[in-house]
């Protein structure tokens, strides 16, 4: 039997990316992002758990290839049929907001995700990535470092007190940190209430090993050099926020080439109406 060629290779590893992501799909418009896991999308995809990783090296990785998936043809489609700059700008915003019509679960993953800021690797930052955390933080990735039995055990009675806090106040679902004013206003909105007793129940509705997995992802290595991004960057990040301290956007701005700092005196929260505005303009930019 003669080797297959390049462009069937190519293609086979186009149909596994595929069902890949079908399944991520189903499973996170189901369950949600924190109740789902890789394991959980490898078995419905009908692939090894390895074959997953290899192509998306986290659920992060995971709602942004969906949402890119979703999004590219509807803007490429509506840019190209427009006649002008000024057209072009308005069918791509009306194409993103229809695409967040369509699929809301997935494109709200995704900006949540773009929105919340992330903790520089593990491996870069030594002792000091800690450093500046609230003690809560650092605990929890205490039990990550652990090890994944630890870590399950840990977040099963976290689960568990987290549920019965929201049940009394959401607002006060982080009522053990140290937050800042700010952070403290915006969880104090009712509309964030409303988000947060919904998704408290649903997040672990099939156990915590979403939350794991994530927290395990966190102390891991990334798996690629940030250095070597190439693509438009902004990194922001508040002065503020002891969930993740700034010298982890510090570090991340310093080594992706190009990247555009945008800073805030907040805290992790930041400003969600002004940030999703801003965000939104610069993705839908020319």
């Amino acid at each position: 039997m003669s080797p297959r060629s390049a462009a069937a290779n190519e293609q086979r590893r186009e149909r596994a990316k595929s069902r890949i992501l079908e399944a991520a799909h189903a499973l996170f418009t189901e369950r949600g992002y924190d109740a789902t896991t890789l394991a959980q999308v490898s078995r419905r995809a009908g692939v090894s758990a390895g074959l997953t990783v290899y192509y998306f090296r986290t659920k992060q990785h995971l709602v942004q290839a969906l949402a890119d998936r979703l999004l590219h043809a509807r803007i490429v489609r509506a840019a190209r049929a427009a006649a002008g700059p000024d057209e072009q700008l308005a069918a791509v915003i009306d194409a993103v907001l229809q695409t967040a019509i369509e699929e809301p679960q997935i494109i709200a993953m995704h900006l949540a995700l773009l929105l919340q800021p992330g903790v520089a690797p593990y491996d870069a930052l030594g002792d000091d990535w800690v450093t500046g955390m609230d003690p809560e933080n650092v605990k929890e990735f205490g039990w990550a470092l652990a090890g994944e039995e630890r870590l399950a055990a840990e977040l099963e009675r976290e689960d568990q007190r987290v549920r019965e806090q929201v049940a009394i106040d959401p607002a006060k679902i982080l009522d053990n940190f140290d937050l800042p004013e700010a952070d403290k206003k915006v969880l104090a909105r009712e509309d964030f209430a409303r988000v947060i007793r919904e998704s408290v129940v649903e997040e672990t509705r099939n156990g915590v090993w979403g939350w794991v997995d994530d927290d395990l992802a966190f102390v891991s290595p990334w798996g690629f050099d940030p250095a070597g991004i190439a693509v438009p960057t902004q990194v922001w990040y508040g002065t503020r926020d002891v969930l993740v301290p700034p010298h982890h956007g510090e570090w991340i701005a310093r080594t992706v080439p190009g990247a555009v700092v945008r800073l805030n005196e907040l805290g992790h929260m930041g400003d969600p109406d002004a940030d999703l505005v801003e965000l939104i303009g610069w993705l839908t930019s020319p």
